[in-house]
């Protein structure tokens, strides 16, 4: 039995009704019930609501059935993807890395650092927190010696469990951290084959690592390698730790037992070891922050047979011809002609897609775009804002095209779906994750491109894309519709005005 059936079948038999008068009084087929225990038959969702109804379940209740409904619905592999992906997404959304007026991150905890064994999940996240931040102030320390003495500025190395590791010790890293700080990780990577909940453990791994990445304003870098995470601590008590200037803390799986020490030989070596795992290692993140390389990265991310994107406007590059790139690249641009020439090749990929361009947009972001042009996507020193003409040739089309299935436009619930207001983001099935910084950003558009060179990452991002329509997170396609008419209507009237 499936979990819906198993748990549908415990809230009727705490009911004790018969199922015949749970079906009158429910107005649910009588047969519909009983093939849905029996994983026969899917129940229609306005079927299920009237079954909440008549039982009178409570909200955790229906909360719980209706989590198990989605679950039958799409596969328990899909459902926990989609949700670890919708937490990501609320996780960068508050991230305090926009344009918006920032909240300071918690400082150290006050506890003295001291040489020994810490048991205690409290006490060990406290004696972490110290020792990262001790790490990024004597980083800042050596820094200043640099100059005269030579000396190289310290790293923060890690090799942490990817559950429950100290995110929220490690974004205060950046609070005040000198610009030189710079912190690498090992990352253990769960192989695709090994059970259906490995991806769903690599997503909470590329979690933490953006959130970290773009804190960090690209100073944070991630190696991964594959192996099964509870092998770690088979035989080592304490396989995980942290270099941090002069501090060495190794640790359990759990997080709730350290061993910290400041010997200079174990400090070395651990560093060295580290390094030199590293150099085996491949990058999991890397960053790029110029407009030719921003292009041809777009570009090199984008198969031919696809494209996925998640951003608060519309995607709409495939519409941008090279005459409409010429009409907005600004004179003065450096190579001006290279960039032309770069971006046209980068837009005639998604110009040549059919039937496979799936853009992810809000609300917000669409009539922010109608009403004053701003291609949020591109630095505002590189392109012009977009004439109203342009616009409303364009929204026409995307409009029509949106109608046909030509191109999958969806509209994020806010309720359901959040969509980072500083970032874009692009899904391949074959090159990874991409993300790229937009004009909310702190630093502006192209200041921080990060790209994640993991194919199941980015199969797990389009799997979730392409499970969005018709789905509670995106608007109905009637509702995009509606939208995007009221939108043209708008603009064409303000047109008509002028």
């Amino acid at each position: 039995m499936s979990k819906f059936a198993t748990y549908l079948k415990e809230l009727l038999d705490a009911r004790g009704e018969p199922i015949a008068s749970v079906a009158r009084g429910s107005g649910v087929e009588r047969t519909s019930i009983h093939k849905a225990l029996k994983d026969e038959r899917t129940l229609s969702y306005m079927a299920l609501r009237s079954l909440a109804q008549y039982l009178q379940l409570s909200l955790p209740q229906v909360r719980e059935l209706n989590e198990r409904y989605e679950m039958l619905i799409q596969g328990e592999e899909a459902y926990l993807v989609q949700g670890a992906i919708c937490d990501t997404l609320l996780d960068l959304a508050r991230l305090h890395v926009s344009t918006e007026e920032t909240t300071q991150l918690p400082s150290g905890s006050g506890t003295e650092l001291a040489e020994g064994v810490v048991t205690g999940s409290v006490r060990v996240r406290s004696v972490l927190r110290e020792v990262l931040a001790c790490g990024a102030g004597e980083s800042g320390a050596r820094g200043q010696k640099s100059g005269a003495h030579g000396e190289k500025n310290a790293e923060v190395l890690l090799y942490l469990p990817s559950e429950g590791a100290p995110t929220d010790a490690l974004l205060s890293l950046w609070r005040d951290a000198p610009e030189d700080l710079c912190v690498r990780q090992l990352v253990n990577l769960v192989p695709d084959r090994t059970d259906r909940e490995a991806r769903v453990r690599n997503l909470e791994v590329v979690r933490q690592l953006l959130q970290l990445s773009l804190m960090s304003r690209g100073r944070f870098f991630c190696y991964g390698f594959y192996g099964v995470a509870e092998e770690a601590g088979s035989v080592e008590p304490l396989p995980y730790f942290v270099v941090s200037g002069e501090w060495l803390v190794r640790l359990d799986a759990k997080l709730t037992v350290a061993h910290v020490t400041r010997d200079r030989a174990l400090v070395r070596l651990y560093r060295e070891s580290l390094e030199g795992v590293q150099r085996e290692c491949r990058p999991l993140n890397t960053y790029s922050d110029d407009v030719l390389g921003t292009l041809e990265a777009y570009m090199s991310a984008t198969d031919e047979d696809g494209y996925y994107t998640i951003m608060t406007q519309p995607c709409l590059g495939h519409y941008y011809t090279r005459e409409v790139i010429e009409e907005h690249v600004r004179p003065e641009v450096p190579m001006r002609d290279v960039v032309i020439d770069v971006a046209d090749r980068r837009f005639e990929r998604l110009r040549a897609l059919h039937r496979s361009y799936y853009t992810v947009f809000t609300e917000e972001g669409l009539r922010q775009f109608a009403d004053d042009g701003v291609l949020v996507d591109f630095p505002s020193q590189m392109v012009r804002h977009m004439s109203r003409d342009r616009r409303l040739q364009i929204l026409r089309d995307f409009r029509d095209d949106v109608a046909s299935g030509e191109v999958t436009g969806l509209v994020a619930d806010p309720t359901a779906l959040s969509v980072p207001p500083y970032l874009t983001i692009t899904a391949d099935l074959h090159h990874g994750l991409h993300v790229y910084a937009t004009e909310g950003y702190a630093r502006g558009a192209y200041t921080c491109n990060l790209h994640i060179d993991e194919g199941g990452i980015g199969q797990s991002f389009c799997q979730f894309i392409r499970s969005l329509p018709g789905s509670r997170y995106v608007y109905a396609h009637e509702r995009t519709l509606e939208l995007l008419d009221d939108v043209v209507a708008g603009l064409e009237a303000r047109a008509g005005e002028a």
